[in-house]
């Protein structure tokens, strides 16, 4: 929620945003999260406005068979929707591992 709000206000102002959080990396507690840990909904459903998270594709095996895609921990913390390469040069920073 507090990314989509940051990828909104970049996008329609000129404001600077300063991103602290504890993390060595973004992607906030899924950090921390096994790698076998997977949304509960819809990939399609999370994400920032700038980019999307998933490719919208359905899965064909397991119980989400003919749904649209769960995204894994490490495919979430691995989007560019969740690092720096979001926001447009030189409107956010990221203090990371405090």
């Amino acid at each position: 929620m507090g990314l989509a709000f940051a990828d909104t206000l970049l996008a329609e102002t000129d404001a600077h945003i300063t991103i602290v959080d504890r993390h060595g990396k973004p992607g906030g507690h899924w950090n921390n999260a096994y790698s076998f840990v997977a949304l509960h909904q819809p990939s399609a459903f999370y994400g920032v406005s700038s980019m999307p998270l998933g490719s919208e594709r359905k899965d064909s095996v397991s119980i989400n068979a003919g749904l649209y895609e769960l995204a894994s921990g490490p495919e979430i913390i691995s989007t560019p929707s969740c690092g720096r390469s979001c926001c447009p040069a030189g409107t956010s920073t990221s203090i990371a591992g405090l």
